[in-house]
């Protein structure tokens, strides 16, 4: 046993500082690889795009409201992981992170409620000072989307108003009215909110994907 702890020693003492300056270099290498392959196939999981999803003029409007890396909004590092694990078994028909553990789900959905009560403030201080305000109730769902026409992987964060999610994006639209598509992976976006009308549907029901719930506003 001390012949075995000599030898190990004896490796470390004339071999050690070339092992660690190899490992360094397998490192930095990996990291290249693995963010080149990320380019390359343009999946950035640990992005959080919050989406703002509407219809105006009869065609659907998709709008960028924050975007930031995935530890900004999950602070919790075992949050992150279990967020991006997810992420990465959705499907193009089933495009929700889901977490088996509803504790789980609650924690994440919190995180990006702070995200947004952050970001409108200074409406909630307003309402709270009873000064004029216009708000809604929106209704937002944590996603991965797989679709063939999605231009860029990422983890969304999609908000629709209520009014919108239960008129626009049901399957069957009133008589006369329909909505424009302005590119490709437009109508990728489109299943998506269809489908978080069918979870609006579902909503209590055992083992459904719950959409979160928040109300925003302008000051007026």
């Amino acid at each position: 046993m001390n012949e075995v702890l000599r030898n190990i020693l004896e490796f470390v003492r004339y071999y050690g500082s070339t092992f660690a300056l190899l490992l360094t270099w397998v490192t930095i290498a990996w990291v290249y690889w693995n963010k080149r392959r990320n380019w390359l196939q343009k999946e950035f999981v640990e992005q959080v795009n919050f989406s703002l999803n509407y219809v105006s003029e009869g065609k659907l409007v998709m709008r960028t409201l924050a975007e930031m890396h995935a530890r900004n909004v999950w602070i919790n590092d075992l949050g992150v992981r279990q967020v991006i694990k997810a992420a990465r078994v959705t499907t193009a028909s089933q495009p929700f992170i889901k977490l088996d553990d509803p504790e789980d789900m609650g924690f994440i959905y919190r995180a990006v409620l702070n995200v947004l009560s952050e970001k409108f403030a200074e409406t909630y201080l307003a309402q709270q000072l009873g000064l004029p305000i216009t708000s809604a109730t929106y209704f937002f769902a944590i996603t991965m989307e797989r679709y063939d026409d999605i231009r860029t992987l990422k983890l969304r964060v999609l908000l629709v108003e209520e009014r919108e999610l239960k008129t626009w994006f049901a399957p069957q639209l009133p008589e006369g009215q329909t909505i424009g598509i302005t590119a490709p992976h437009y109508e990728a976006r489109l299943q998506t909110l269809r489908a978080m009308h069918l979870l609006h549907e579902k909503a209590g029901e055992k083992g459904a994907i719950q959409l979160g719930r928040v109300v925003l506003g302008l000051r007026n």
